[in-house]
């Protein structure tokens, strides 16, 4: 349940809260391992944008919000 709160929120856009979820449910189960990729995948559209270009390549532009 934890997972598709966090799924809702990601697609929604709320990047922060969606990484808050998926967090917490790895800490209940820290061998659910489609939460690792949610976490990635929520991580690079927080920070990352993906571009297709016309000739079918594509590239990431690093958001503004992005801080080490």
């Amino acid at each position: 349940v934890i997972r598709q709160m966090g799924l809702v929120y990601e697609g929604k856009g709320e990047f922060n809260k969606a990484l808050q979820l998926y967090e917490s449910a790895l800490k209940i189960n820290p061998d659910y391992t489609v939460v690792n990729q949610d976490i990635n995948r929520a991580y690079n559209r927080k920070y990352y944008w993906y571009i297709q270009l016309e000739s079918g390549e594509g590239i990431f532009i690093q958001t503004g919000e992005y801080k080490l």
